[in-house]
């Protein structure tokens, strides 16, 4: 299990030949109060070291970077002088450094980027809040040390952010112009953090690009001589450093839905109000945060019925403790109303009944039958299901989503939680458990464990490892599992797909992997790609990340089925098993051999199976695969 930690260094006092400081105190203790706040950085363990020794220092140095985890975040922090020799190379000067014997009294930076190259930690960050004293500047024979670059080394996915970008400024001038207690780079650093004002693209998370870009711009506007730096090393895709403490910021649901949510009949609106429920699980926090105040509005809503679903789903997205007293009495009064779709995205009003052939009828008020107002009711809840449809499709668009598609689960105490979800396994259906029992005694087409170094056997390419524009796959087989790792070359990630030979390709069929991440940052996904053309270009996929799955085709481009929809199927941080059961256009999804979905839809009618791995950013992601099974309808 990942974890969060920081050690934050810093000297006031010094030897002879150094003048004392008066910031790191209050830096430090202010950098560490918003780090361990759960509702900001929510770091695991933050250690200050004040006024210690060299010897000290390296020790703890040292310890901190040793026996780290790759997916652990590693914060180390400096407030201090920083001086360097007569050939340019930069040292931290603490307690008993003395200037004429940096060598052996202060630390140097080529030890801590050593102890960084030698750490497995891939998300790496060091933060220096200091300046050059003017020591050594007359003396100096090598190139100004730069304190960015003297610490890039050879890690990944380091970042280092220095309070100026040449070691040309004092550190008390820089101090001098400060107010509140703290240096000018640590008081924005702070700031940014505690109020949220750097989380820039309003999505609820601070990533460090976004934290350097708002410091950056307060630090220059405020002293236009002290210019702060950034270096990266290897960096591999964004690091988010804390939650903003507000929040995502709103953002505007579709303009169609918002339409419908203000329609002057109760049942359209009731429709839209059930689509809301998706948003409100979605991946894109700012609109779930739109959709739970559009909720919260409809729960005042004229019709009652309205505002008894947009009570419902909000009572199951964000349940009650059991010793708060009911908001109403009606809500107690019947049983909450079932909280299924359509295939086209639009709920079914619980009112209308279809009928065989598809049509609606309609019971009016008083017992009267009238037949002109069903028909009425139709065309309507049929256009605003076409708007809400295109509506989702727009909101899907494409499988590289913006950054934190899935947020974090808030910290006690967060304004906005994540929506709950159940632990309860759904109950199954007969009539899809007899299909899944059915699909499972087909004939069996491919079979493999992957107990053997040959994948040829598996209706899978004998040479799994793939190079293009977009990423490097790695594939192999070792202890039992098919092991696919994938590295993108993009900034906005990559997805890869493993196109299977002619003997994966069915038309009707049932199709089962089991897959666990061993890599990778939350948001990566994996699972099935299945009626693909040869060289995969088209195909489609259902892929899970955490608690959510998805459904799309692509051809061109994305076609989104099924956007991110949470699911209590989903193990999270344990083997899943994934598997498609296809009869004609109807696709009906399963994991963990418990139905999620069923989708029709007719945009591929028959092709390959195989594994597939995404990466949003350019953080590498790994996968492990096994049980690949595929059986073809007699």
């Amino acid at each position: 299990m990942s974890r969060k930690v920081a050690l934050l260094i810093g000297n006031s006092t010094y030897g002879p030949g150094l003048p004392p400081l008066e910031k790191p105190d209050a830096d430090i203790a202010a950098l560490a109060k918003v780090l361990a706040d759960p509702a900001i950085g929510g770091f695991d363990d933050v250690k200050p070291l004040l006024d210690a020794n060299s010897d000290k220092t390296r020790r703890e140095v040292a310890r901190f970077f040793s026996g780290r985890s790759p997916d652990d975040l590693l914060l180390l922090y400096f407030s201090g002088h920083g001086l360097r020799n007569d050939r340019g190379g930069l040292y931290l000067a603490v307690q008993d450094t003395e200037a004429e014997l940096l060598s052996g009294t202060a630390v140097p930076a080529a030890f801590i980027s050593e102890e960084m190259d030698n750490c497995r930690s891939r998300r790496q960050i060091l933060i220096l809040d200091c300046c050059y004293s003017g020591a050594f500047e007359r003396g100096a024979k090598g190139p100004a040390a730069n304190p960015a670059t003297a610490f890039r080394g050879n890690g990944l996915g380091r970042f280092v952010l220095t309070a100026s970008d040449s070691m040309q400024l004092a550190w008390e001038d820089v101090a001098a112009s400060s107010t509140g207690g703290l240096s000018v780079f640590t008081r924005h650093l702070v700031r940014g953090l505690e109020s949220g004002e750097a989380d820039l693209n309003g999505d609820g998370l601070i990533s460090v690009d976004e934290l350097y870009d708002y410091v950056y711009a307060r630090v220059v506007e405020e002293n236009p001589r002290q210019t702060p730096g950034k270096s990266t090393s290897k960096q591999q895709g964004e690091i988010f450093l804390a939650r903003n403490p507000a929040g995502p910021k709103l953002r505007p649901l579709p303009a169609e839905l918002m339409q419908a949510l203000d329609h002057p009949l109760a049942t359209v609106r009731e429709g839209a109000v059930r689509e809301l429920r998706r948003f409100l699980r979605g991946s894109d926090a700012g609109m779930a945060k739109s959709a739970r105040k559009a909720l919260e509005e409809a729960r005042d809503d004229d019709s009652r019925r309205v505002a008894k679903v947009a009570a419902e789903i909000l009572a199951a997205a964000f349940p009650v403790p059991a010793d708060t007293a009911p908001l109403s009495e009606s809500a107690s009064e019947s049983q909450p109303a079932p909280l299924t779709e359509s295939v086209e995205g639009l709920s079914s009003a619980p009112s209308p009944t279809p009928s065989a052939e598809g049509s609606l009828q309609h019971v009016g008020q008083k017992s009267t039958r009238m037949s002109w107002i069903a028909l009425a009711i139709f065309v309507v809840l049929a256009t605003v299901a076409l708007l809400i449809s295109q509506a989702n499709k727009h909101r899907g668009g494409e499988v590289e989503e913006t950054p934190a598609v899935l947020p974090e689960p808030s910290p006690a105490g967060s304004p906005e939680p994540s929506p709950a979800l159940s632990a309860e396994t759904p109950a199954q259906p007969d009539a899809t458990m007899t299909l899944l029992a059915e699909a499972k005694s087909w004939p069996l087409v491919v079979a493999d464990n992957f107990d053997s170094a040959e994948t040829s056997a598996s209706g899978l390419p004998s040479n799994l490892n793939h190079d293009d524009k977009l990423g490097t796959r790695i594939g192999r087989i070792s202890s039992g599992v098919l092991r696919l790792s994938f590295t993108p070359k993009t900034k906005k990630g990559g997805f890869s797909p493993v196109t299977g030979t002619s003997a994966t390709t069915a038309a009707d069929f049932y199709v089962r992997i089991d897959l666990s991440k061993s890599q990778g940052p939350e948001r990566a996904d994996a699972g099935l790609m299945f009626r693909a053309n040869p060289d995969g270009v088209q195909h489609y996929v259902f892929l899970i990340r955490q608690q959510a799955y998805f459904l799309a085709a692509h051809k061109k481009s994305w076609h989104v089925l099924r956007y991110w929809t949470p699911s209590p199927a989903i193990r999270p941080g344990q083997t899943n098993s994934l598997a498609v059961v296809a009869i004609g256009s109807h696709l009906t999804l399963f994991i963990n051999d418990q139905q999620v979905d069923q989708v029709s839809d007719a945009t591929f009618s028959s092709g390959r199976m195989g594994p597939s791995v995404e990466s949003h950013g350019i953080e590498p992601v790994t996968f492990d695969f096994d049980n690949f099974e595929l059986r073809r309808k007699p």
